[in-house]
């Protein structure tokens, strides 16, 4: 599929109908779009107010369901959440202010409350915007003296049923912060010998049930195990 005079930032599929068909979302031209898997035209098509967003992060914010969409940006230190309703449309919802994205965006439910939380790589390490029931509270930085980080994943990386957080830092190490459950994280360890970190994936890699980091630099893949 090819489309012309379009500059895509950034695209996430999910399923937007409950079909059990991806569905697109994406950042296109000052835009963010959804497209039903198999249509031509944008389902749901919501400017930016003049400012044309960097990062998608998909996840249900409220509860409800639904997947919503978060759209935040690299400058003017905020991000926008766009709220799902069963209707078929999304709704303007939270407009969140310093909060500058630096790399990567997750919505994920990290306390257990079945709210989603908003997770961004910042300058420093990563920031987290924690929901209690819906109402989110101030940004939290962790941990507040790191170094620079680019690319940010979250996943269960020591097995004990919480999710942790992994980053790439400026000098292609990876750094891993374990999760306690309640949208708190501690430092576990930095992986330097790495020195991998133009990209960072969370899967299991070898399918022992347990999630491996694939870190990316100049071409090459590294293997961090879960053991």
């Amino acid at each position: 599929v090819a489309f012309s005079s379009v500059q895509l930032v950034q695209a996430r599929t999910f399923d937007y109908n409950h079909d059990n068909i991806d569905d697109l979302a994406a950042l296109v031209n000052g835009f963010f779009i959804v497209r039903l898997g198999g249509t031509t035209w944008p389902l749901v098509s919501q400017p930016f107010f003049g400012k044309g967003g960097d990062y998608l992060g998909i996840g249900d914010l409220n509860a409800d369901g639904w997947d919503d969409v978060v759209v935040g940006f690299q400058t003017g230190n905020s991000m926008f959440a766009f709220t799902r309703v069963p209707t078929g449309t999304m709704t303007t919802g939270s407009n969140f202010t310093g909060a500058a994205v630096n790399g990567e965006l997750f919505v994920a439910d990290l306390n257990g409350d079945n709210y989603g939380d908003i997770l961004m790589s910042q300058v420093s390490g990563f920031g987290l915007l924690l929901s209690s029931a819906g109402t989110f509270n101030g940004i939290s930085f962790f941990p507040p003296n790191a170094r620079a980080s680019a690319h940010l994943v979250i996943a269960d990386l020591n097995g004990d049923g919480k999710k942790d957080a992994a980053v790439v830092d400026y000098q292609g190490g990876v750094i891993v912060h374990l999760g306690d459950g309640t949208g708190d994280f501690t430092y576990g360890k930095r992986f330097e010998e790495s020195n991998l970190g133009e990209s960072l994936a969370a899967v299991d890699y070898d399918g022992d049930g347990k999630v491996d980091l694939l870190p990316v630099f100049s071409g090459w893949i590294g293997l961090l195990k879960q053991r």
